[in-house]
C-alpha cells in the first residue's frame, strides 16, 4: 500500500518527502557537532533526529528512494543519505575507549535487526524498487544508532567522578593510512589487567616515551559500560 492510500496523518508524500530531507539535513548538522561539542543538549539533539531520520525511509520507503547508475546500468533504491545521521553517531561514539565493547557491540547488532526488521516489513510497499538495499541500508542505520546511541548516552551523561589510575606505556606506533593515528600499547592497570592499545592525540603521543606512565580516569558510565580516559601525568606519579 502507497503513502498516498495509507490511512493516518492528511500528509501528502510531498510533504513527507521534504520533512524527512529536513530532518535528515539537520541531523547531520546535530551529529557533526555532536562530534566537536560533548554538552548534554547537543548530544541528546544528535541522538533523537539521527532516530526519526532513519523512521522516515523506513516508515515511507517509496518517498525516498533515488536513481542511481552503475556500469552503465540505471535503477533506483533507497538513498544512501539517509545513512549519514547514523554514521556520524557511531563516528562521535568511536571517539571515547571503553573497557569492553561487548555490550555495544551487541546493541550494535540488536539495532541493526529490528531497523533491519522494520524495513523487511515495509519493502512490499507500492512504489519501492529497491527492496533489497532498503533492508540493507535500514539494518546498517540500525546498527550504527545500536552502538553509537548508548555510547553517548553512557559517557555524555556521565557526571560520576572519575577513578584515578595509572599505567605504563609498553609500546608506541604510527598508523599511516588515509588519515594519521597515534596509538599507545598500555600496560596492566585497574580495569584492564591485561592491559590494552589506545589511540590519543599526536600532542600527547609526542610529549611520551616507552616506559613512561599515564594517567588514567576510570569513569563508571550512566548506563554501566566503563569508559576512560588517558593524558600525561603532572609531575612524580
Amino acid at each position: 500500500m502507497s503513502i498516498v492510500d495509507e490511512r493516518g496523518p492528511g500528509f501528502s508524500p510531498l510533504q513527507i518527502r521534504v520533512a524527512g530531507y529536513t530532518v535528515t539535513g539537520v541531523a547531520v548538522a546535530a551529529g557533526i557537532a555532536a562530534i566537536f561539542d560533548r554538552s548534554e543538549v547537543v548530544t541528546a539533539s544528535d541522538i533523537a533526529l539521527a532516530v526519526i531520520a532513519l523512521a522516515f525511509p523506513i516508515w515511507a520507503p517509496e518517498l525516498f528512494e533515488i536513481t542511481t547508475r552503475s556500469r552503465g546500468r540505471t535503477g533506483r533504491g533507497a538513498n544512501p543519505f539517509m545513512l549519514i545521521p547514523a554514521l556520524l553517531a557511531f563516528i562521535a561514539a568511536l571517539m571515547s575507549d571503553f573497557v569492553s565493547v561487548q555490550p555495544l557491540l551487541i546493541g550494535a547488532a540488536a539495532g541493526g535487526a529490528v531497523a533491519g526488521g522494520a524495513a523487511w516489513l515495509r519493502r512490499t510497499r507500492a512504489g519501492v524498487t529497491g527492496p533489497v538495499q532498503l533492508v540493507v541500508l535500514a539494518a546498517l542505520a540500525g546498527a550504527g544508532l545500536g552502538f553509537g546511541v548508548p555510547a553517548l548516552i553512557d559517557v555524555r551523561f556521565d557526571a560520576a567522578p572519575a577513578q584515578p589510575c595509572h599505567a605504563t606505556v609498553t609500546s608506541m606506533y604510527v598508523s599511516h593510512g588515509k588519515s594519521t593515528s597515534y596509538h599507545l600499547r598500555l600496560g596492566p592497570w585497574g580495569a584492564m589487567p591485561q592491559g590494552g592499545g589506545v589511540q590519543v592525540s599526536s600532542s600527547l603521543y609526542a610529549a611520551l616515551n616507552p616506559g613512561d606512565q599515564v594517567c588514567i580516569g576510570l569513569h563508571p558510565g550512566a548506563l554501566g559500560l566503563p569508559w576512560y580516559t588517558v593524558r600525561q601525568c603532572e609531575g612524580p606519579s
